[in-house]
């Protein structure tokens, strides 16, 4: 089984508007997963193909515990529309500013959507 860094930290303003109140200090995005509140990421490669099985970990804090996930879609995005960026931020987690601040500019897009197993 591959295992993949998930590393990044999100603050409590760039999280969806409904998950600030439960995580008013922020939140790893590996928490997120293991908290069924992230259901994919977006990187400038796939986490893997559909049907394998990840581990994800966090090399800046090893004693995080890992998640196994499933990969169930793997998609190239395009910048998109208000609607699309709605979508996105709902999988990942992500306030939709985030969305139009950071993500529209990665020269390549692909999203890996996930199930924890």
């Amino acid at each position: 089984m591959q295992k993949k860094e998930m590393n990044f930290f999100m603050e409590n303003h760039q999280l969806r508007p409904e998950l600030r109140a439960d995580y008013i200090d922020g939140v790893y995005t590996l928490d997120l997963i293991r908290d069924g509140k992230r259901f994919a990421t977006t990187r400038d490669e796939p986490l893997g193909e559909i049907g394998e099985t990840v581990m994800l970990f966090n090399i800046d804090k090893p004693e995080m515990e890992e998640v196994a996930v499933k990969i169930t879609d793997v998609q190239v995005l395009e910048n998109g529309s208000m609607e699309q960026a709605e979508e996105w931020s709902k999988k990942e987690g992500w306030s939709v500013d985030f969305y139009f601040s950071y993500v529209t500019k990665m020269a390549v897009k692909i999203q890996t959507s996930f199930d924890v197993v």
